[in-house]
Order: C-alpha cells, then structure tokens, then sequence
C-alpha cells in the first residue's frame, strides 16, 4: 500500500473509518492510562525511583486482559484465548502526577514508554496548513474501513 503524499491525515473527533479506536490514546498518554481504570485486579505502590533524572514513584498493577481488550471471556475459542488471563502493568509517575514510564509485557510482547520535557516551553505545536493535510485514511486497508 502506497500512502498519500502528506505527513498529516484528518480525522474526527469522533474516528474515523477503519482506524483501530484506540489509535487516539497514543497521543495522550494519560487518556491510555485512564482507559486501564476499570480492568485493575490490583495495584500496589512499589516505592520512589529516579528515571532519567526525574524522581517518581513506581507502582506495578495486575491487568484483567480480557476487560482491558475489551472481550468478555478468553476462553471463547478466539484468537485471543491464547493469552493469559492477566498482565503486569508498571508506571513511573512524577510529583506533578504525569507518566514518566509505562511498561508492560503481554504475551510475550513488550512494550517500554517513556516520557519528558513536560514542562519545557521551547516545544510548540503548530497545527498544518489546509494544504498540508490528506483526507485520505492510510488506515484504511488494516481496520476493512474507507478511504
């Protein structure tokens, strides 16, 4: 699949066609963090730590895999029945509350976020110009949506 010529895409608020929901989280990293609220079977604060100079406090959480993937049961015969029933979960948060690490590995899968330069004014976002943007879904062939 050859994508459109842009770096930048648009989609609505409310996603767009084709596009995994859960794309949107990506780029809040406390929105992917809320979403796990509900599927927590436990949580326990494991203590301070420093990560990449920050001071923060370490917890570690135990996940319900199929809350969090959002099917009932993983034992259904799906291709998802193969995982285990839960995962560990860990997060770094600083003293103002924000993520500085996540880490998690599901099924063999590991995953490592780390985030910074929170506070640091010289980033600025400047959103593209009108001709800048495609409405083309580059997401299109994965989800089965339109382009």
């Amino acid at each position: 699949m050859r994508g459109p010529q842009t770096l930048w895409g648009s989609a609505d608020d409310a996603g767009s066609a084709g596009a995994p929901d859960d794309l949107g989280g990506l780029s809040d990293p406390t929105a992917g963090i809320e979403a796990l609220r509900d599927t927590v079977q436990s949580l326990q604060k494991v203590g301070r730590e420093e990560v990449d100079g920050v001071p923060t406090t370490h917890y570690t959480a135990t996940v319900d895999a199929g809350a969090d993937l959002g099917v009932g049961g993983l034992d259904d015969g799906s291709p998802l029945a193969s995982l285990p029933s839960s995962y560990a979960y860990e997060i770094w948060v600083d003293d103002a509350g924000r993520p500085v690490r996540t880490s998690t590995d599901l099924a063999g899968m590991a995953m490592v976020m780390t985030y910074s330069n929170w506070d640091d004014p010289s980033i600025a976002v400047v959103a593209p110009g009108a001709d800048e943007i495609t409405d083309v879904n580059p997401l299109a062939d994965i989800g089965g949506g339109e382009s």
